[in-house]
C-alpha cells in the first residue's frame, strides 16, 4: 500500500525564486502493483497541479527496462497529466537511465537562469542498466544494502546531475507485498 502523500509545497519551498524547471521521473517497472502505480500517478498529477505555468516548467520521464522522455519541459501541465495517466508497467528497474534521461532533458531544454530539479518516484532498487557498450545488464538480487553495478550506475547518474547543479528529491513507495 502506498502511504498517503501530501504535498504542501509552494514555489518558495523549491527555489529562491518562483521560476524553476522540474523533471518528474516515474518508475514504471513490473514490480509495482497496479494499485500502487495508480496511486503514484494520482499523486504525480496532484503534484503537477501545485505549479504555476507562468513561471515553472515540468518534464516527464518514465523508466522500466529503458527510459522514455514522455514530455520535454513545458508549461502545458494538462499535457503532462495526460502523459502521467498513460503510464503502464513493464519489466525491470533501470533507475540510472531514468535519471540520465532527466539530466539530459534539463541540460538540453532547461532554462539557464532558473533552478533545475528532478523528483524521482520509485518502489525499489535498480536491477538493470545500460553499460558503456550500450548493452543491457541485469543485476540479480539487488537490495538496498547490496551495492550492484546497477545501483552504482544510478548513483553515478545522480552524481552527474548534482555536478550540473540539478537538485534531486526522491519519493519511495512500497506495497504490502514488498
Amino acid at each position: 500500500m502506498l502511504a498517503l502523500i501530501s504535498f504542501n509545497l509552494s514555489a518558495a519551498d523549491c527555489a529562491d525564486s518562483e521560476s524553476f524547471d522540474l523533471v518528474l521521473v516515474v518508475d514504471s517497472s513490473a514490480s509495482i502493483p497496479l494499485s500502487t502505480l495508480n496511486q503514484m500517478k494520482n499523486a504525480s498529477s496532484e503534484f503537477v497541479d501545485l505549479f504555476d505555468n507562468e513561471t515553472q516548467k515540468v518534464g516527464l520521464v518514465k523508466f522500466n527496462y529503458a527510459s522514455t522522455l514522455l514530455s520535454s519541459l513545458t508549461s502545458d501541465f494538462d499535457f503532462i497529466k495526460s502523459q502521467i495517466s498513460g503510464i503502464s508497467t513493464d519489466s525491470y528497474t533501470n533507475m540510472g537511465e531514468g535519471i540520465r534521461e532527466a539530466k539530459e532533458e534539463s541540460a538540453d531544454n532547461g532554462r539557464v537562469d532558473v533552478d533545475q530539479y528532478i523528483v524521482l518516484l520509485s518502489d525499489g532498487v535498480p536491477n538493470m542498466m545500460i553499460n558503456q557498450s550500450g548493452d543491457s545488464v541485469i543485476c540479480p538480487h539487488p537490495t538496498p544494502a547490496n551495492s550492484t553495478d546497477c545501483t552504482d550506475y544510478a548513483l553515478e547518474m545522480a552524481d552527474e546531475a548534482k555536478a550540473n547543479g540539478i537538485k534531486i528529491f526522491t519519493i519511495g513507495t512500497y506495497s504490502q507485498n514488498d
